[in-house]
């Protein structure tokens, strides 16, 4: 485990050495200040648009707002700029043949994907966890409340798929050796999950399903419906590290 642990904490001192870390987290952060920003003046900039012939009126914004504003800039600039960041996670070490190194180490190869994947694990959720307080910060100061209760179920989730990003990144890196090729990859199985949601019969089971939700109505009425796609994204997981693993003990080409 030592070992182990030693690999971790190299994959993290080389995505902050390398910047990756830094920018994700400033963006994240971004996200969750302007996510209550955007919500507060939103009604105002429409009101501004307003003219004699066509008015347009809005309701006075809340914390919901707010929050429904910062799940979905999460959920889809978040997401995209984190996928691009670390899309070739092990692309370099599979494309180089540097997966030896740890190897020689005494690392086994159940071990070093692990440890790759726990590495994006703790950058996404220091990431997500920077974005929450500050958005929690500025929605305090612009509307007075927060609602702890109602928004901690919707984070859960929103972590959720986030792991579930990454473990398709290092499935995705281990098939195709990384490189633009495993983003495509990538890409294509959001895509597929986006037409599953047209099917009504499986739709329930969609991964996608845990950040599409109605945040609105979950943080007011508690009405959360994630339980089916939520079991189906752990599934789907622990499936994509297997596969990993196995696809790499199978092409020696990897470690040899």
């Amino acid at each position: 485990m030592k070992r182990f642990y030693a690999y971790v904490k190299k994959e993290l001192r080389e995505q902050v050495a390398t910047f990756k870390a830094l920018i994700i987290v400033l963006l994240f952060f971004l996200l969750g200040v302007i996510s209550p920003i955007g919500a507060k003046y939103t009604t105002e900039v429409i009101g501004a648009l307003s003219t004699d012939l066509i008015k347009l009126q809005m309701p006075d914004p809340t914390y919901i707002d707010a929050w429904a504003q910062y799940f979905k800039n999460i959920s889809q600039l978040g997401f995209v700029v984190f996928v691009i960041i670390f899309y070739n996670a092990l692309g370099n070490e599979l494309i180089k043949g540097t997966l030896i190194i740890p190897f020689s180490k005494g690392l086994t190869i159940g071990e070093v994907i692990n440890a790759k994947f726990c590495a994006l694990i703790i950058i996404w959720t220091v990431s997500l966890a920077v974005s929450f307080f500050s958005c929690s910060l500025y929605t305090k100061v612009f509307f007075g409340d927060v609602n702890f209760a109602g928004v901690m179920p919707l984070l859960f989730c929103t972590w959720l798929f986030g792991v579930f990003v990454i473990a398709l990144v290092i499935c995705t890196n281990v098939v195709c050796k990384g490189g633009y090729v495993s983003l495509l990859l990538i890409v294509s199985c959001i895509v597929v999950l986006f037409l599953i949601n047209l099917i009504p019969k499986i739709k329930e089971y969609n991964p996608l399903n845990i950040v599409n939700i109605n945040v609105a109505t979950a943080i007011s009425e508690g009405v959360y419906h994630y339980e089916k796609s939520g079991i189906v994204t752990l599934v789907a997981i622990v499936i994509a590290l297997m596969l990993s693993n196995l696809i790499v003990r199978l092409k020696k080409e990897y470690y040899n």
